[in-house]
C-alpha cells in the first residue's frame, strides 16, 4: 500500500506573505539589526550617532553585536562599546557642543535613500548593503562635524550701534 504524503499542519493564517526570496544586496545587513544595535532597548540615551559612527567604521553586525580583531572573532563587550563611544564623541567642554543623536526616524530615512534598500511587499525595509550604508554614515558624519563647526554658529553676539 503506497504511503500518503503528510500534509503541512500550517494554515493559511501561518503562511507569510512576504516573497521567498528577496533580491537581498552583497554584504547584506538586516535593518532590524542595525536599529537594535543603535538603539538598545537597555539604553535611554543610546548615543547613536556615534554607534553608527563605530558600526560604519568597525562592522559589520554579526548577530546584533560589533565584532572586531582578527577575522572578526572578538565580540565587542558593553564596556568597550561605550569606551569606543565617548572616544567617539567630542568632549562635555567642546565649545561646538554635543554630538546630535538620530531619532529611528531619521535613521530609517537614511537607510531608505539608499539604492540598495530591499523592501518587503508590505513596503518596510528590511535590508541595505553594508558597504552603502557605511559610506552614507561617513559621509552624514562628516556633514554633521562641518556644521557643528561651522563658521556661522560662531557669530559674535551683537551689541547695539550707538
Amino acid at each position: 500500500m503506497p504511503r500518503r504524503k503528510r500534509r503541512s499542519r500550517r494554515s493559511a493564517a501561518n503562511i507569510s506573505t512576504e516573497p521567498e526570496e528577496l533580491k537581498m544586496p552583497e554584504a547584506a545587513v538586516s535593518v532590524s539589526e542595525i536599529i537594535r544595535f543603535l538603539f538598545p532597548s537597555n539604553e535611554w540615551f543610546p548615543h547613536s550617532t556615534a554607534r553608527l559612527s563605530l558600526l560604519a567604521e568597525y562592522g559589520p553586525l554579526k548577530g546584533g553585536v560589533l565584532c572586531g580583531g582578527p577575522q572578526g572573532k572578538h565580540k565587542v563587550s558593553q564596556m568597550e562599546l561605550r569606551m569606543m563611544i565617548s572616544q567617539n564623541e567630542p568632549p562635555a567642554d567642546d565649545p561646538d557642543g554635543p554630538l546630535p543623536n538620530y531619532s529611528k526616524k531619521q535613521v530609517i530615512a537614511l537607510l531608505s535613500s539608499l539604492p540598495s534598500a530591499v523592501f518587503s511587499r508590505a513596503g518596510r525595509l528590511v535590508a541595505v548593503s553594508f558597504h552603502e550604508l557605511q559610506a552614507a554614515a561617513i559621509a552624514d558624519r562628516e556633514r554633521i562635524d562641518l556644521a557643528r563647526r561651522s563658521p556661522l554658529r560662531q557669530l559674535p553676539t551683537a551689541e547695539p550701534v550707538l
